[in-house]
């Protein structure tokens, strides 16, 4: 418990420093402020579309299905 409690007190520190940098970036109009921000989001939505067109280059198809045929209830042996 521990552990996590430290590794979401660095997330909250770097969340922090990484709003305040970007404010600062934006208040002196530095061109960074907006191409770093915009460069991550392309490259991880890039990421994204890599890994699932991966995943359907790499997936084998199954064989075609058949359409199933409802099947009627057991019928008990009459007596």
């Amino acid at each position: 418990m521990k552990r996590a409690r430290l590794l979401g007190a660095a997330l909250c520190l770097f969340a922090t420093l990484g709003t305040v940098l970007f404010l600062w970036g934006l208040a002196t109009q530095a061109y960074w402020a907006l191409a770093i921000p915009v460069g991550l989001l392309v490259v991880a939505t890039m990421s994204v579309v890599l890994w699932i067109g991966w995943a359907f280059i790499m997936t084998e198809a199954g064989p075609e299905q058949l359409p199933v045929r409802p099947q009627r209830p057991p019928t008990r042996p009459r007596t």
